[in-house]
C-alpha cells in the first residue's frame, strides 16, 4: 500500500529527518503513516519517507540486524505475531482510544536496542509513526526529548497535509459539478434559441398579413418585441455562462494551489490573488449596466400596451398616467424595461378580478444626492404583511404568498432592488396604499363608490431614478 502525498508534505518529512540524522552521529530514521480503510476498525501504518537512504534501502539492513531492527511491517498489513514491542504497540493502536487512555500511554516509547518509536498525535488521534535507530548506542533522556519535538511538528503536518487533500477532493468535486452544468446550461441555450426563433418568425409573418388598423396588429408587435427581449436576456445569460467557463478553465489550469482555494472557496478579496477574474458576474441582467439618458414614457409604452391585454384579461382596471413632459432619466434601457416589467407583472399577477392597477410619472423629489423622478406603480390587491416588509427584497423570499396558490421563484423584487441600485436609484414600498397620498384620487373615489366590490390594502411601489442634469 502507498501513501498519497504532496510533494510539500513529503519535503517536509525528509527534511525533518534529515535535521535528526545530522544532529545524530549515526542515527537513521523513518516515518509511518496511519491509514484506516472501510472494512477495519485499526488502521495501518505505511512506510512513508526514510533517511538517509529510500525506505526500502533503509528497512531491510534493520530487519536483519538484532540489536537495531525495526519490527513495524513494511507491507502496512501487520504480522500474525509481533516480533517486538513496537510492533505490538502498533497492533494496539487505534485512531482513538476507545478507554479514554491518551494514545502516547498505548505506545511502547522503546529504547530498547537503540531502537526509539514516538507516535505522531494531534488532538488524541494517531496520525503516524516515528522510528529512530542509533547504530553506536542507546538513546539518552534529552535526545529522545528532541525526537518527540520533531514527532510533534510532523503530527501537525500530517493533519494540515490531510486536510490539504480534503479540500482538493472538495474543489474537484465543485469542478466537476460546474463542468457538468455549464454543459447544461449551453444544451439548454441551444433548445431555447430553437422555439425562440420560431415566436420571431411567426410574429414578423402577422405583422406582414395584418393592417395597422387591426385590433390584433398590436398583439403581433407586441410578440416581435417581447421575443427580441428573450433574445437579449438569452444573450445576457450566455455571456454570464461563458465568464463561468473562462473562470473555471483559468482554475483548472492554474499553478498556486492557494489561488485555486481562495477562488472556488470564496476567501474575501484580500486573501486572494490581485487582478484575478470574479468567481461570479454582477448580478441582475448578468452584466455591468451601462448608463445614459432615457424617456420613461418611451420605455413604459410597450410595456403597457402588454399589461393592457394581461389586465383585459383578469378584468383588472389599468390607469396609466404618464406625463410627456417627465425630464429624461439616467438608467440602462434593458435594466429599467425589466424593472418595470417586473414590478407592474407583480401587481397584475396578485391582484384580484375588479381591482385596480395603476402606473403614474411625473413625481419628483431633491435629495443631497441630487434631483430624482419618480415613477409609481400600485394596485389594490391584498398588500404585504408589515412581516414581510424588512425582508422583501431577499433572494428567493416569499413571504406570506409561499403559502398561496401563485407559483413564483421571490428573485423578481431581489432583481429589481439590484438593478434598481446599479443604476444609483432607490425603491421605496407602501403597503396598504389605501388611504394615502400615493392611491389617485380617482382610483380612491370609484373604491368609495363600489364598496360592494371586495378590494384588497393594496400596495405601492415608488422607483426614484437619477434624473438627467444639464
Amino acid at each position: 500500500m502507498t501513501v498519497v502525498a504532496s510533494p510539500e508534505f513529503m519535503a517536509l518529512c525528509q527534511a525533518q529527518l534529515a535535521l535528526l540524522a545530522q544532529r545524530f552521529e549515526q542515527t537513521t530514521a523513518a516515518i509511518y503513516l496511519a491509514q484506516q480503510s472501510s472494512e477495519q476498525s485499526q488502521p495501518n501504518f505505511v512506510p512513508f519517507v526514510s533517511y538517509p537512504d529510500s525506505f526500502e534501502a533503509w528497512a531491510a539492513p534493520q530487519a536483519e540486524s538484532r540489536t537495531s531492527s525495526v519490527a513495524l511491517p513494511a507491507s502496512g498489513s501487520g504480522p500474525t505475531q509481533p516480533k517486538s514491542m513496537a510492533d505490538a504497540s502498533v497492533q494496539q493502536a487505534g485512531w482513538k482510544s476507545n478507554s479514554g487512555q491518551h494514545p502516547t500511554e498505548r505506545f511502547s516509547r522503546l529504547s530498547r536496542d537503540r531502537q526509539f518509536v514516538v507516535p505522531l498525535v494531534y488532538t488524541d488521534v494517531v496520525v503516524g509513526l516515528l522510528v529512530a535507530i542509533r547504530h553506536d548506542r542507546q538513546w539518552r533522556p534529552e535526545e529522545e526529548q528532541l525526537v518527540e519535538q520533531a514527532a510533534e511538528a510532523l503530527a501537525a503536518g500530517c493533519v494540515l497535509e490531510r486536510r490539504n487533500q480534503w479540500l482538493q477532493q472538495r474543489l474537484q468535486r465543485h469542478r466537476d459539478f460546474r463542468s457538468r452544468q455549464s454543459e447544461v446550461f449551453h444544451n439548454l441555450l441551444h433548445q431555447f434559441r430553437n422555439p425562440l426563433t420560431a415566436l420571431t418568425t411567426f410574429g414578423r409573418l402577422l405583422t406582414r398579413r395584418l393592417n395597422e388598423e387591426d385590433p390584433n396588429y398590436g398583439v403581433a408587435t407586441s410578440l416581435l418585441r417581447e421575443s427580441q427581449r428573450l433574445r437579449e436576456l438569452a444573450a445576457d445569460f450566455d455571456a454570464t455562462v461563458r465568464l463561468g467557463d473562462v473562470n473555471l478553465s483559468e482554475a483548472d489550469t492554474s499553478t498556486s494551489s492557494a489561488e485555486d482555494l481562495a477562488h472556488h472557496l470564496e476567501l474575501p478579496a484580500a486573501e486572494s490573488s490581485a487582478g484575478s477574474p470574479p468567481l461570479l458576474p454582477m448580478k441582475g441582467l448578468g452584466r455591468t449596466l451601462s448608463l445614459s439618458p432615457q424617456f420613461l414614457p418611451q420605455v413604459l409604452e410597450p410595456l403597457l400596451a402588454v399589461a393592457q391585454m394581461m389586465a383585459a384579461e383578469k378584468q383588472i382596471t389599468l390607469m396609466a398616467r404618464i406625463s410627456a413632459d417627465t425630464p429624461p432619466v439616467m438608467g440602462d434601457p434593458e435594466a429599467l424595461q425589466e424593472v418595470l416589467n417586473n414590478l407592474i407583472d407583480n401587481a397584475l399577477k396578485y391582484a384580484d378580478c375588479g381591482a385596480w392597477v395603476w402606473v403614474q410619472t411625473g413625481l419628483s423629489q431633491t435629495t443631497e444626492a441630487g434631483h430624482y423622478q419618480g415613477v409609481v406603480i400600485g394596485d389594490t390587491g391584498p398588500g404585504i404583511p408589515s412581516g414581510d416588509l424588512s425582508q422583501l427584497f431577499q433572494r428567493s423570499y416569499r413571504g406570506v404568498q409561499a403559502q398561496g396558490r401563485i407559483p413564483g421563484t421571490g428573485l423578481g423584487l431581489a432583481i429589481v432592488k439590484d438593478l434598481m441600485t446599479q443604476m444609483q436609484g432607490t425603491i421605496d414600498v407602501v403597503s396598504p396604499v389605501v388611504g394615502t397620498p400615493w392611491i389617485p384620487e380617482r382610483v380612491e373615489r370609484q373604491l368609495a363608490l363600489d364598496r360592494h366590490q371586495k378590494q384588497g390594502p393594496g400596495t405601492a411601489f415608488i422607483l426614484w431614478l437619477p434624473e438627467l442634469t444639464a
